[in-house]
């Protein structure tokens, strides 16, 4: 049961590592901070790595690191979008819906199959997911209208399709490294392509969040837990399937509507609250599956 615990600890990381990032969009450019953020954390990866010796490099290693960091650069710039507009307690929960798309893609690029057990976790999850945009005053379709009128809730949807690809693209990644080296490269790579995103943008000249106005210590502080988050993520993987540990870290729901209550007073919270309890219900749910 170890993997359970690294990706329960993975899970609470994650859920740091997104207030943290909700909290200093409004003080940095977006794309300057991914930067940084993604920069440092692959510098702590690989001194990890050179400290524990550079692993053997597998014969997938540069084509499955060339698609997961694509995919993974997508889904950041639709989570910087959506966290931008939309309250962390209401966009986040929304990657729950993660393991409902890994049954497929796990099943097709790892040959990964889940139980009956775990299409009734995904039932909950789905559950969970419908109850947070819920509203008793409204018919019972109106939350599947706001799935696609709320531009954040959206992107995270879409966001939660593309990690069900990207992860396991990330576990192959670790069989052909280890547990470090290959994400400090995929963050290094990532790294570039956000300073490039920022060069292009629009918004990156006469702005008062330009690089001048970077603090330094709070986002080397959010590229140690983006590490943290990678680093008890890949050692669950390296223990269970990909939908298991990706739905046990899933239960960060739970930690992101209580950092959205104490952090920034969102409303609806008792209501968001239960949903993430239904959507951590699934995710135990397959854990046992």
């Amino acid at each position: 049961m170890i993997w359970f615990v690294f990706a329960l600890l993975s899970a609470f990381f994650d859920a740091t590592y997104y207030t943290l990032i909700k909290i200093n969009l409004s003080r940095f450019n977006k794309y300057l901070m991914g930067t940084i953020i993604f920069f440092c954390s692959s510098i702590i990866l690989f001194t990890i790595s050179v400290y524990n010796g550079f692993p053997a490099i597998g014969p997938s290693f540069y084509y499955v690191l060339i698609l997961t960091t694509c995919i993974n650069y997508f889904a950041t710039v639709l989570i910087y979008k959506s966290l931008d507009k939309g309250d962390i307690s209401l966009v986040i929960p929304f990657k729950s819906l993660t393991p409902l798309f890994l049954i497929l893609t796990s099943y097709f690029i790892l040959n990964e199959s889940t139980s009956f057990l775990g299409f009734l976790g995904i039932l909950f999850i789905v559950s969970g997911s419908y109850f947070i945009v819920f509203d008793k005053n409204k018919n019972l379709l109106a939350p599947f209208k706001q799935l696609f009128k709320n531009r954040s809730i959206f992107f995270m949807i879409i966001v939660a399709f593309l990690f069900s690809i990207s992860l396991n693209y990330d576990k192959l990644l670790i069989q052909n490294s280890d547990t470090y080296f290959g994400v400090s490269i995929e963050y290094a790579i990532l790294s570039i392509l956000f300073f490039v995103t920022y060069l292009l943008s629009k918004h990156n000249k006469n702005s008062n969040l330009s690089l001048t106005n970077i603090k330094l210590p709070i986002l080397i502080l959010v590229s140690l837990v983006l590490s943290l988050v990678a680093i008890t993520m890949n050692l669950a993987l390296t223990y269970q399937i990909v939908p298991y540990v990706t739905a046990i870290k899933r239960t960060s729901a739970i930690f992101v509507v209580l950092y959205g209550l104490v952090l920034f007073k969102e409303k609806s919270i008792k209501q968001r609250l239960l949903a993430s309890a239904f959507m951590t219900i699934g995710a135990i749910i397959i854990l046992f599956a």
